[in-house]
């Protein structure tokens, strides 16, 4: 999984986009991740971040095809983290986990900010923001 996910660094970022190697959001890279693990992971294309109802059907659909981590310091390259914007209780992005260039973790994610799938450090800043860790049932 986490190789599959680094293999679309750079790739544009697009709302509810699903196309590898070309258009994709936080879920669609999860769901080319999960594929590249030989998992067919249903996302969820029913949402609209602007409307707010975004977070709740986020982690409902990570429950249903994972099990949770106990901890952050138990996480595996592969693993899936869902990060809160502004509130703690209401995920509204999710991020790969793969191996680390400059520390033990890095995250790969489809970021709007930056246009496009990025890897970042696991820094402070983003661990300030993990709401829970997740890995593919099974």
């Amino acid at each position: 999984m986490a190789a599959a996910a680094l293999s679309q660094v750079g790739v544009r970022f697009h709302p509810q986009g699903r196309l590898k190697g070309a258009a994709l959001d936080c879920v669609g890279l999860a769901v080319v991740a999960a594929e590249g693990a030989g998992v067919c992971l249903a996302g969820p294309l029913d949402y609209d971040v602007r409307r707010g109802d975004y977070g709740g059907t986020l982690l409902d659909h990570v429950r249903q095809a994972c099990d949770q981590v106990p901890e952050l310091e138990m996480a595996q390259p592969g693993d899936f983290v869902l990060i809160f914007l502004r509130d703690p209780a209401d995920p509204r992005h999710l991020a790969v986990v793969v191996e680390g260039d400059q520390q033990p973790l890095d995250l790969v994610h489809a970021a709007p900010r930056y246009g496009c799938v990025v890897r970042q450090g696991l820094d402070q800043q983003h661990r300030n923001h993990i709401h829970s860790v997740w890995r593919l049932k099974g």
